[in-house]
């Protein structure tokens, strides 16, 4: 296999990744739905259950990003944003007595790291056709969006961070999920073919 940029084997490509970003879509769901359920839980609980959520995000990407580098225009990025991701997993979980606002900036950098290098990485894909390159733009401006509004309003209780952290990660997602089928119908449309 060679690079994206041409003679690649676009179809094999899109079969392994599909399925790394339904993944991943389907954990941010599963976290969004804890959080927004259950906004009451104790600030211990929310920092294992995001923890656990960006740990398994970030060595899944990584993990994509170093097995499909050959065929991918951005792994470097894709690299990088598991390597924060897997980070701030670790954060969370060997350090879960953090305060409130401590949490709110970790997942605030989370947050707007992970979005600003989701953008990076759609804007790699947005000269290639049938890239829908538009979908991962929305799920990291989303994220950025996220990160800011934590940033800006740090007084936020923990109900509150566990509600919205909750609608970011179910929006992220859904977002995800329509990537990864969108991948998969190009998968099969360029084997076809």
């Amino acid at each position: 296999m060679t690079t994206v940029d041409g003679d690649v084997n676009l179809s094999h490509l899109l079969k392994q990744v599909w399925s790394v970003v339904l993944v991943r879509g389907i954990l941010a769901i599963l976290f969004g739905v804890v959080a927004v359920i259950w906004p009451g839980i104790t600030v211990w609980a929310l920092v294992i259950v995001f923890g656990v959520y960006t740990l398994v995000d970030g060595i899944m990407l990584a993990t994509h990003a170093i097995r499909d580098r050959a065929d991918l225009k951005s792994w470097g990025v894709l690299l990088a944003a598991g390597a924060v991701s897997i980070a701030v997993g670790l954060i969370a979980m060997f350090w879960p007595s953090i305060t409130t606002v401590a949490l709110l900036y970790v997942i605030a950098f989370y947050a707007i790291v992970f979005g600003v290098l989701g953008m990076m990485s759609a804007a790699a894909h947005r000269n290639s056709a049938n890239s829908g390159w538009g979908w991962p733009l929305a799920a990291a401006a989303i994220s950025v969006i996220f990160g800011l509004i934590l940033v800006i309003f740090p007084n936020t209780s923990i109900i509150s961070l566990a509600v919205l952290a909750g609608v970011w990660a179910i929006i992220f997602g859904i977002l995800m999920l329509f990537i990864a089928f969108r991948a998969r119908a190009l998968g099969r449309q360029i084997q076809t073919l």
